[in-house]
């Protein structure tokens, strides 16, 4: 799969820390965004280390991927 690429998320967009957040797309398609959380958001959940996550979504992913038989 060569028609892929990562492009910055608009602050404010998901879960991420501003500017360290991406979108997925492939073949024009937006598939998941993934970044480093922000640690307000992860001080609600009790994470107090720098932590990173991805949403990808699956079924999106799996109708772009080719057949390979």
């Amino acid at each position: 799969m060569s028609n892929w690429r990562a492009e910055p998320l608009e602050d404010g967009d998901g879960p991420w820390l501003a500017g360290r957040g991406s979108k997925l797309i492939i073949n024009e398609t937006w598939v998941g965004c993934f970044g480093e959380i922000d640690p307000s958001v992860a001080m609600k959940y009790e994470l107090r280390v720098p932590i990173n996550g991805a949403e990808i979504d699956v079924t999106a992913l799996v109708n772009l991927l080719e057949d390979p038989v």
